[in-house]
């Protein structure tokens, strides 16, 4: 096996080598020359397949380190999220689009995980001299309702939704704004998640789709293609299918291509590990691309 790194027998990096260090700035090499001084075997077979995962030419750097900074979010994982955003700095990533990605984390994560990485942000924004900047972008309070119309968004509830004799009702006890985008998203299912709710705790209902769904799936800090592939990473790194496969669908309805999607859950492979994402994550991408008409479309994009 060709040597990652230059030596007497290689005079330079291997394209694996450059691409996972352009991702994993602080840590690659450290892990590369440690696994490489007590098993050179192991540190190539490491280091060709996480280079070949972080370079997926679906995906521009940009998707990739949002998608990686949710990831490492979700998992907790201070040493991967911290490099990760370093990258992002030498990469002039928008660290108000790297704030996002780890605050729609929330969602599924809940506050700790969050609260870490943003501690973490903070430490990078600040060494970077980027941090007054990123405080002075901070949204109001208001951010979410300004310039949304009913009549409009209606146009784009699907039929049998509007349709629907449980829709007036919901309207009416939990506003609309929240349940809009639910049903945007997840057409034919949203209400039967939110009369679910209602069964166990009506006021629950109203707190969790306006929070969701209004609070935070409509800040627009992230357009919403690049917003749903992040979503998409958190499900990964929990390894929570269901609502994986619904966000894997919006993200194609989005604008995603098939081969973008595609590429998020493969370089899961390099963060997480294989188990769930070939026995469960892959199938659903299929199935989801399959539904769609779309799925031919990865044959297509394949060198």
């Amino acid at each position: 096996m060709r040597s990652a790194v230059k030596d007497e027998h290689n005079a330079e990096p291997s394209p694996a080598y450059g691409a996972a260090k352009a991702v994993k700035p602080r840590s690659f090499v450290d892990r590369y020359e440690k696994f490489r001084s007590l098993d050179p075997h192991f540190a190539e077979v490491w280091c060709q397949y996480t280079g070949a995962m972080l370079a997926l030419p679906a995906l521009d750097m940009r998707t990739r380190l949002l998608t990686l900074t949710s990831m490492y979010t979700m998992l907790s994982d201070q040493d991967g999220l911290l490099d990760t955003l370093a990258a992002a700095v030498e990469q002039r990533v928008d660290l108000k689009e790297v704030l996002e990605a780890i605050l729609q984390c929330w969602v599924y994560a809940g506050e700790q995980p969050v609260s870490v990485a943003v501690d973490v942000l903070i430490e990078v924004a600040d060494a970077a001299g980027q941090l007054a900047g990123l405080k002075a972008r901070g949204l109001p309070p208001e951010t979410g309702r300004i310039g949304r119309s009913l009549e409009v968004e209606r146009e784009s509830w699907s039929a049998e939704d509007r349709a629907d004799p449980r829709l007036s009702g919901l309207l009416e006890r939990h506003g609309w704004e929240g349940i809009s985008l639910g049903l945007q998203q997840r057409p034919g299912v949203h209400l039967d998640v939110l009369e679910r709710l209602e069964r166990l705790d009506v006021a629950f209902t109203g707190h969790w789709v306006n929070t969701i769904y209004r609070g935070m799936y409509s800040r627009g800090v992230l357009d919403e293609k690049t917003r749903i592939l992040c979503m998409v990473a958190d499900c990964l790194a929990t390894g929570e299918i269901r609502n994986g496969r619904g966000h894997m669908r919006w993200a194609v309805l989005a604008g995603a291509t098939p081969a973008e999607v595609r590429d998020v859950v493969l370089q899961a492979c390099a963060v997480i590990g294989h188990p769930h994402i070939i026995s469960t994550a892959l199938p659903a991408l299929i199935d989801v691309l399959d539904e769609l008409g779309r799925l031919d479309e990865l044959s297509q994009s394949d060198p």
